[in-house]
């Protein structure tokens, strides 16, 4: 098998599910699991008690794996919390100007703002000011803040911005929601994490989505209780061409992220 990269790996910890992953954990996952780089951007539900500082300071943690790793992490995402109103959009600038960052990573069901939020659109649209961003959003068939519609209403209002949607398969009927996702939005793009409890959906994706459109994403280190990493099994073992297998394990990601690997 050919290079490996999982666009899906998250730094620090989160208070909300007692998980902790910093760079070195993360890679000591990545090792294990052959796994070459990885796309890194913050942990979900971490501690902010000071609010707008504590965002700044969980940035600077993603800019701080590309310096320290800049071989296993090429690239990095900020998170800009949608919570704190208009007072984000200056981390929306820095992000993109002084931290040099690839793009912005949304996690709704923790931030307890919907996707489709008045406040989502303006980050998104300071966002598009820069070149090329990515805007990462995690999804959920069954969440009233993530639901795929939502991510629909973004993806239609910036067409010119490339959105990536984080654990798109969780279900047979998320899939279903996913592949109608695809057929509305050309500038949608998929990750592979959390299809390990269910069988074909990686199948079904290739063939309604197309391998073109989907990445490989673990969720690291949400794993790494049992070190694992079964989503990464099961694109290996999936019905696909071996064309197929390498565009979702690292030829796509390459390409949208411009990784030289």
């Amino acid at each position: 098998m050919g290079k490996v990269i999982d666009i899906h790996v998250h730094i620090g910890t989160s208070s909300s599910l007692s998980v902790a992953g910093g760079a070195k954990t993360a890679i000591d996952l990545m090792d294990k699991n052959g796994v070459d780089c990885g796309v890194a951007f913050p942990m979900v539900g971490f501690e902010d008690p000071n609010g707008v500082a504590d965002m700044v300071s969980i940035n600077d943690q993603s800019v701080s794996c590309v310096r320290e790793y800049p071989e296993r992490f090429p690239v990095a995402l900020g998170e800009v919390e949608p919570r704190y109103g208009k007072a984000c959009l200056d981390e929306v600038d820095r992000v993109f100007g002084e931290l040099k960052l690839r793009g912005l990573m949304f996690h709704n069901d923790f931030c307890g703002v919907p996707s489709d939020a008045p406040i989502m659109f303006d980050i998104i649209q300071r966002a598009s000011k820069y070149p090329n961003p990515v805007i990462m959003l995690h999804s959920a068939q069954h969440s009233m803040l993530e639901a795929p519609f939502m991510h629909i209403s973004l993806a239609m209002e910036f067409p010119e911005i490339t959105f990536v949607i984080l654990h798109p398969m969780m279900s047979a009927i998320q899939l279903r929601a996913s592949i109608q996702q695809a057929k509305l939005c050309p500038n949608i793009y998929f990750d592979t994490c959390m299809t390990s409890n269910h069988l074909f959906l990686v199948e079904e994706a290739v063939q309604r989505i197309g391998a073109n459109r989907i990445m490989f994403g673990s969720d690291n280190p949400y794993y790494q209780k049992g070190e694992f990493c079964y989503d990464k099994y099961v694109i290996e073992n999936a019905r696909i061409s071996e064309a197929d297998r390498e565009r979702i394990f690292c030829e796509n990601a390459r390409e949208l992220f411009g990784i030289k690997i």
